[in-house]
C-alpha cells in the first residue's frame, strides 16, 4: 500500500510539471494512454502490468490530467528489456483521443 501511494503521489508531481510548461494546456476530454514497462531482469506479464501501474493512473488523475479516469479511451501495455539500470522505469504517455 505504501508504494502505491507513493507511485501515485510521483505520478501526479511528474504530471503537474509537465502540465505547467504549456501554458495553453487543457485537461484531456478524451485520451489513449500508453504504458512501457522498462526493466533489465525478468519482464512482467503484459497482462500483469495493469495492475502494477493503476497508482500512476490515478496520480494522473490527481493532478487533473483529465477530469475523471473514465476518459481514457484506451490503455496500451507493452514491456521492453533494456541494458542499462537507468534506463530502467514505466514510460506513460498520453494522446488525446478523436
Amino acid at each position: 500500500m505504501k508504494a502505491a501511494r507513493h507511485d501515485r503521489y510521483v505520478a501526479a508531481t511528474l504530471a503537474m510539471v509537465e502540465m505547467r510548461k504549456c501554458a495553453s494546456w487543457e485537461p484531456f476530454r478524451k485520451a489513449t494512454v500508453t504504458v512501457e514497462w522498462r526493466g533489465r531482469g525478468r519482464l512482467p506479464d503484459v497482462d500483469n502490468i495493469g495492475g502494477r501501474t493503476k497508482a500512476f493512473i490515478d496520480g494522473l488523475t490527481d493532478a487533473k490530467a483529465w477530469s475523471d479516469d473514465r476518459m481514457i479511451q484506451s490503455i496500451q501495455f507493452s514491456t521492453v528489456r533494456v541494458k542499462s539500470v537507468s534506463d530502467c522505469g514505466v514510460l506513460l504517455t498520453i494522446t488525446e483521443s478523436p
